[in-house]
């Protein structure tokens, strides 16, 4: 047995930021400087009592538009970093909100940007492992309620969206090997440090380093140049085994 991606769609919030609109914010920076750092125009962010939830359903809403009969569906994955609570789990509520049947698995899983990767993997086991036929894997974020507003680095990439896909015993893009790494050392390079049951509270303290931008334990902080230096020198090891594991080249590799 094989699995596949059968389907896939997104949904991306109605308000939108643009470039013209940061840099009222930021007069020091321009247009052109935003767009050559960042390669982005305008992203999409979620209202105000939109949640992660909300996104996710809309993109499911969407693939089902395709043809995606929902009574096939019988597993939910939900990634997200910004669920609805705590508890119940934001899977449980989807599937309720999407009327599926009550016969059917849900979970939540707490990735970032490996989550879609993490939950193709998840998925395909439940595909091999006869546990499921057809997992409606969601990934959704609502990141820019949780960016401190004059935080112009973190504002300028992040955005809000939801997606669905399709994983099934069939499809038009086979799901091959993974090379997956753990690394929890650099934590305290992207975290939010309230919020959770080791900090619960909010402290509601800002503080601006050289460049004037903002850390604050309530807010998203993200330690931009150790993350890119994390991926430079990780990634490629995880590209290289990757296309090992699945035997290609990489001259197969055309994009």
């Amino acid at each position: 047995m094989k699995a596949f991606i059968k389907a896939m769609d997104y949904y991306l919030p109605q308000k939108e930021l643009t470039n013209e609109e940061l840099i009222l914010n930021f007069p020091e920076w321009s247009v052109e400087k935003i767009f050559e750092k960042i390669g982005v125009t305008r992203r999409h962010i979620a209202a105000e009592d939109e949640t992660s939830a909300d996104l996710a359903i809309n993109a499911a809403m969407r693939l089902f538009s395709q043809g995606v009969d929902k009574k096939d569906i019988d597993f939910i994955l939900f990634c997200t970093q910004s669920p609805d609570y705590i508890l119940p789990t934001s899977a449980c509520i989807i599937q309720d909100k999407l009327g599926l049947s009550k016969n059917i698995g849900a979970i939540d899983f707490n990735q970032g940007c490996s989550g879609f990767v993490y939950g193709l993997s998840i998925a395909k086991g439940l595909v091999l492992g006869n546990i499921a036929s057809n997992v409606l894997l969601l990934t959704a974020e609502t990141y820019t309620k949780k960016l401190h507003a004059q935080d112009k680095g973190n504002r300028s990439i992040f955005g809000d969206a939801g997606t669905a896909t399709l994983i099934s015993s069939e499809g038009f893009a086979e799901i091959g090997g993974f090379s997956l790494g753990t690394d929890g050392a650099g934590a305290e390079n992207l975290i939010i440090k309230t919020g959770g049951f080791r900090n619960p509270k909010c402290v509601n303290n800002v503080e601006f380093d050289e460049n004037n931008n903002p850390k604050s334990p309530d807010h998203i902080y993200m330690d931009g140049s150790e993350i890119f230096s994390f991926t430079v020198k990780h990634v490629p090891i995880l590209v290289k085994s990757v296309l090992e594991k699945n035997e290609v080249l990489h001259d197969d590799i055309d994009l």
